[in-house]
C-alpha cells in the first residue's frame, strides 16, 4: 500500500511495509529494540584471520531518504511452543504445538475466522503440512490456546514454519524446529563416552538446568553441565563435563580447598595446562617432527617463559600426586609444540598420565590431513607421533573438554555439514579409543560471540527458542546405535575414500559405520553368513537391507550410516563414486588442459610454497606431467605424477608449478575459479596464481598475517608477549584453504571449484572467502584479471583413522580449467 504526497522537493511516499514475521514479542526482557535502516545487507568474513562469520550492511549507499518510521503492533500476537524442552520428542509421541494467540488489536481482526497452518520440513526437503480447525475472532481475547499436532512419517530434524491466517491473508508467521527420535533404548549411557561443552547461562546461553538437562538425556550424552548443581546433574545423569587446570603448586592449593569446602567435586582428571604456549612464533609452525627442521630455537624471552611453564608442571604434577591421587593428569590442553618440547627435554613421565588433546577443528573436514595439528584425526594422530618419537610410548592419548568447533555462523558450514561432520569427528575419536569424548556445545550463544569460529557450534540454536538443528538429531542418533558398543576394528576397503568402522555392541550384533567424502558411492556388501541386515540413516531412520547370496549394496554420502549385523562384513567392495560435473552456468575456458604446449613447467625451488603456510610447509616434487588421449571416460587430459621417492620429509606434500607462458586475460567479474580433477583420493591440492590490473598478485595460499593480532590468540600466552606479535611473512590462521574446497579427497571425476577474490560495490569491502588468498597489494581487486600459474601438490601418504601409507594410485588427471560468474549472493554460500 503507497499513498504519494506532495511536497516542494517533489513526492513524498507513505508506505506501508508487511513485516509477517514475529520477533519482538520474544524479547519480553527488552524495553527497547536497534533497528537500523542501511545498505544492502551482505555475507562478510573477516580477513585475515577469517574468524568472524555475519551479514553486514555493505555496498553502495541507498538513494532513498527515510523521514520517520512507524511499527505497528500486529492485531495478534502468537508464540509456538511444546511441553518438549527444546522441541524434542521421541516416538510414538506425535510432535505437537502449543499455539498461544494474543487479541492485541480487535479492530485489526476483520470478520473471517482465523486458522493456524503449519508446514514441517524434514531434513530431506519433504513437507507435511497441518491446520488448526477455524478461530473465531473473539476467542482471541484475552487469549486463545491451540493444539497442533504434526503428524510426521520420518525420524530427525524438521523445520517448522506456522502461519495465522486470516481467508487468504497471513497476519504473521514464526519459525522454528524440532526433532523426532527413536524410542530411548539406551541402557549404558551410565558409561558412555560422550558430552558437550555448556556455558549454563553465559554468553545469552540456557540458564536454567530444567531446560538444557532434559537435551543432554535425550541426546544420549553423559558429560556437560559444567556450572550447573551437583543436584541438578545428578537430576539429569550428567557428570561435569569440565575439567580443572593447575599451572603450579598454588593452583593445586586453590583447588583442593575449592573440593574440601564444597564448591566443586574432587575431580577425577587435572589439566596442567589451558591454552598455553610458549610464544607466537613458537605456536605458528609445524612442529619439528613433521617440519624436518632442527630443534626449535629460542631466544632469552622464550626460553624464560618456557621455564616457567616447565616449573609450574612440575610442581603442579607432584603437588596433584600427592594431594589427588586418584585424578588422572592430562598434558593439556594445548598445542603440540609445548608438547613436543616438554618431551623434547624429559619431562618426567611419571608426572602425568596422559597427553590431552584439543583439536578445535573448525571448518575442517574431518578427514583433513597432517601435518594440519588443528585438524581432529590428523591432530591426535600427530600427538601419538610426538609421543612415540621421544620415548613416550605408553603414554595414552586423551581429547579435553574444548574440541571440535564446526560452526553454522553466516557462510561458515550448512546445518547438513555440520551435522555430517560432528558425527564424523565424533567416529575418528571413537576409533581412537578415546575415553570421553566432548564436542561443540549443547546451544548456540545468543551475543556476539555467535559470530565466532566458536559461538555458532551448538547442537542446538540460540535463545530465545532453543530447538534442535540436524546435528543434534544425528548426535542422538550415533549415541543410540552406539549404545555401550566398543570399537573393535577399522573395516578394509581399497578405496581410500570410503571410510568403515566396526563397533560391537553389548548383546555380541556388530554396527559397522560408513560414510565416503564428495558426492555419493555406491559400496557393495559380502556378508556370506546372513541374508539380512538393518540400515539406520544419520537421522535415525530405520530401513531393511536385504543381502542376495550374502552380498548387497549401499549407497553412501558424507553423512554416516549405521549397519546392523549379527557378524562382521567379510569384505566392503567399492563402486564408482557420483560427483560434481562441470559447471551449467556462464563460464570462460581458461585452458582446455591437454598438453604442455602453452605451459612452462617451474624448475627451482619456491620459497613461499615451502615455507608460507606455517601448518603445512611443503618440498620440492618432480612430477611428470604426461598428455592421456583418454581417462575414465574423459578425452584429450593431462596426467600429473610425482616421481618417488622424493628429497624432504615424507610428512610434507611435494608441489609443482605450472607457468602459464603468455597469462590468460579474463573477461569480467568471475566468482569462482575450477577445473575438472580426476582424484586419487590422497589429499592433494590444486593452488591458483593470477594478476589483477593493477598488477597485484593474488595466490590461493591464505592471506598473510597483518595489523593486530586476532583477540582469541591473547588466551595462549602472557600479555607482553601478545603485543609484540606482528606480521611474519606467514599466512594466517585458518586462511590456507581450512574447508578443503581445493583438495583432491575424491576418487574419479569431480569438478573442483574455489571462491574468487573481489570486493562488494561501494566501500569495496572485500568478498566473503578473500582471506584464503595472498595478494601483494591494497588487497581489492581491479578488473580484469590475468590467469598466470598452476600449483600441484601430492602428498606421498594418507592417513586413514591411525593408518598413515602411501597413496594407493599416485597420479592424478586434470582437464578444463575456467571461471565462473554466478553472482556473490549465489556463489559465496556455506556448503
Amino acid at each position: 500500500m503507497v499513498r504519494v504526497i506532495p511536497i516542494k522537493a517533489g513526492r513524498l511516499f507513505l508506505m506501508r511495509i508487511p513485516l509477517g514475521v514475529a520477533f519482538a514479542q520474544d524479547f519480553k526482557d527488552r524495553l527497547a529494540l536497534d533497528v537500523e535502516v542501511t545498505k544492502e545487507v551482505r555475507l562478510a568474513i573477516r580477513r585475515p584471520d577469517p574468524c568472524r562469520f555475519q551479514y553486514r550492511p555493505l555496498g553502495l549507499p541507498s538513494g532513498v531518504r527515510i523521514y520517520g518510521m512507524t511499527f505497528a503492533r500486529s492485531p495478534v500476537q502468537m508464540d509456538a511452543d511444546t511441553e518438549e524442552a527444546g522441541h524434542v520428542f521421541n516416538e510414538p509421541e506425535t510432535p505437537t504445538f502449543r499455539i498461544g494467540l494474543r487479541g492485541v488489536h480487535p479492530p485489526g481482526f476483520g470478520r473471517a475466522p482465523f486458522v493456524v497452518e503449519a508446514v514441517a520440513t524434514d531434513y530431506y526437503g519433504q513437507a507435511t503440512a497441518a491446520s488448526s480447525d477455524p478461530i473465531p475472532p473473539g476467542m482471541l481475547i484475552p487469549e486463545a490456546r491451540v493444539a497442533l499436532p504434526i503428524k510426521v512419517s520420518k525420524r530427525g530434524y524438521y523445520h517448522l514454519r506456522v502461519s495465522l491466517k486470516a481467508g487468504d491473508k497471513t497476519v504473521l508467521a514464526r519459525e522454528t524446529h524440532f526433532a523426532l527420535l527413536a524410542p530411548d533404548t539406551r541402557k549404558h549411557r551410565d558409561k558412555a563416552p560422550w558430552g558437550t561443552w555448556d556455558f549454563c547461562g553465559t554468553h545469552y546461553t540456557p540458564s536454567h538446568p530444567d531446560v538444557s538437562g532434559p537435551l543432554y538425556v535425550k541426546a544420549g550424552l553423559r558429560y556437560g553441565m559444567f556450572s550447573f548443581s551437583d543436584e541438578a546433574r545428578q537430576k539429569y545423569g550428567v557428570l561435569k563435563g569440565n575439567d580443572p587446570t593447575v599451572k603450579n603448586a598454588k593452583g593445586v592449593e586453590d583447588l583442593l580447598k575449592r573440593c574440601q569446602e564444597g564448591k566443586q567435586p574432587f575431580p577425577p582428571r587435572v589439566m596442567i595446562f589451558h591454552e598455553d604456549a610458549v610464544s607466537g612464533p613458537h605456536i605458528t609452525r609445524t612442529p619439528d617432527l613433521f617440519a624436518g627442521r632442527g630443534a626449535y630455537r629460542m631466544d632469552e624471552k622464550e626460553e624464560k617463559r618456557f621455564q616457567e611453564l616447565w616449573n609450574g608442571a612440575s610442581e603442579a604434577c607432584r603437588e596433584v600426586r600427592k594431594q589427588l591421587p586418584q585424578a588422572e593428569i592430562y598434558f593439556g590442553n594445548g598445542c603440540p609444540h609445548l608438547l613436543e618440547e616438554f618431551l623434547r627435554r624429559g619431562f618426567p613421565r611419571e608426572l602425568f598420565d596422559a597427553r590431552g588433546n584439543e583439536a578445535g577443528t573448525f571448518q575442517r573436514l574431518p578427514e583433513s590431513q597432517p601435518p594440519d595439528f588443528i585438524a581432529n584425526n590428523a591432530g591426535l594422530w600427530m600427538d601419538r607421533q610426538i609421543l612415540d618419537h621421544y620415548g613416550y610410548k605408553d603414554v595414552p592419548i586423551r581429547q579435553c573438554y574444548e574440541i571440535c568447533y564446526p560452526s553454522t555462523n553466516p557462510g561458515n558450514l550448512s546445518l547438513r555439514t555440520h551435522a555430517a561432520y560432528l558425527v564424523r569427528h565424533i567416529l575418528h575419536s571413537m576409533a581412537w579409543e578415546i575415553p570421553i569424548v566432548r564436542f561443540g556445545i549443547i546451544a548456540d550463544v545468543g551475543n556476539s560471540y555467535y559470530f565466532s569460529n566458536w559461538g555458532a557450534s551448538g547442537l542446538c540454536f540460540a535463545q530465545p527458542d532453543v530447538s534442535p538443528k540436524p546435528a543434534y538429531a544425528a548426535v542422538a542418533a550415533l549415541t543410540q546405535v552406539l549404545d555401550g558398543a566398543k570399537f573393535s576394528r577399522v573395516v578394509p576397503c581399497p578405496a581410500p575414500t570410503v571410510y568403515a568402522l566396526e563397533f560391537r555392541k553389548p548383546d555380541g550384533d556388530y554396527v559397522t559405520c560408513l560414510w565416503t567424502i564428495r558426492g555419493k558411492r555406491q559400496v557393495a556388501i559380502e556378508a556370506s553368513w546372513t541374508r539380512q541386515g538393518r540400515l539406520i540413516d544419520v537421522m535415525g531412520n530405520e530401513t531393511a537391507l536385504a543381502l542376495k547370496g550374502g552380498k548387497g549394496l549401499v549407497e553412501l554420502s558424507n553423512a554416516p550410516i549405521y549397519l546392523l549385523t549379527r557378524r562382521p562384513l567379510s569384505a566392503l567392495v567399492p563402486g564408482e563414486a557420483t560427483l560434481e560435473g562441470p559447471p551449467e552456468g556462464k563460464s570462460f575456458l581458461i585452458s582446455p588442459l591437454n598438453s604442455l604446449k602453452d605451459w612452462a613447467v617451474e624448475p627451482g625451488r619456491n620459497q613461499e610454497l615451502e615455507m608460507y603456510d606455517f601448518n603445512c610447509p611443503r618440498r620440492k616434487g618432480d612430477f611428470l606431467y604426461g598428455e592421456v588421449a583418454e581417462f575414465e571416460g574423459q578425452r584429450e587430459v593431462l596426467e600429473v605424477k610425482p616421481r618417488l621417492p622424493a628429497e624432504g620429509p615424507a610428512y610434507l606434500p611435494l608441489y609443482s608449478v605450472l607457468s602459464h607462458v603468455t597469462g590468460v586475460d579474463i573477461p569480467g567479474e568471475p566468482t569462482e575459479i575450477g577445473l575438472m580433477v580426476n582424484g586419487n583420493g590422497g589429499w592433494g591440492r590444486i593452488i591458483f596464481e593470477l594478476a589483477d590490473a593493477s598488477g597485484q598478485r593474488w595466490i590461493s595460499i591464505g592471506c598473510e598475517q597483518k595489523g593486530e593480532p586476532t583477540r582469541w590468540m591473547a588466551d595462549w600466552m602472557p600479555a607482553e608477549q601478545f603485543k609484540e606479535l606482528k606480521s611474519s611473512n606467514l599466512c594466517d590462521w585458518n586462511t590456507d584453504d581450512a574447508w578443503g574446497r581445493s583438495s583432491i579427497n575424491f576418487e574419479g571425476w569431480r569438478y573442483l571449484r574455489f571462491p574468487l577474490p573481489g570486493n562488494y560495490p561501494g566501500e569495496r569491502y572485500h568478498w566473503p572467502y578473500t582471506s584464503q588468498w595472498r595478494s601483494t597489494g591494497d588487497g581489492r581487486v581491479q578488473y580484469p584479471l590475468k590467469f598466470k600459474k598452476l600449483v600441484i601438490t601430492l602428498p606421498e601418504n594418507v592417513l586413514r583413522f591411525r593408518d598413515y601409507a602411501p597413496v594407493p594410485r599416485q597420479a592424478i588427471h586434470l582437464k578444463d580449467l575456467r571461471v565462473t560468474y554466478e553472482p556473490p549472493e549465489k556463489a559465496f554460500q556455506a556448503e
